[in-house]
């Protein structure tokens, strides 16, 4: 679930998301991309996702999250 949303410092007006997700029993916290926007024109609208549950995928090479939908 997208819930706890941060303000990214290097590209203004854009927001990412902090999410929990398990990976074999283990809890890991991971941090999306900073595509999301606060502005209203934005390209992604924050309020769109917010407290919305996405699907994820587990890039193992990369140790890092991929939002799928």
């Amino acid at each position: 679930m997208l819930n706890e949303p941060h303000t990214s410092y290097s590209y203004r007006s854009n927001v990412y998301f902090s999410l929990t997700i398990e990976i074999d029993g283990i809890n890991r916290k991971f941090d999306t991309k900073p595509i999301f926007s606060s502005r209203l024109f934005g390209a992604i609208s924050l309020e769109e996702y917010n407290n919305k549950k996405v699907k994820v995928t587990y890039n193992i090479e990369r140790d890092d999250i991929i939002l799928i939908g």
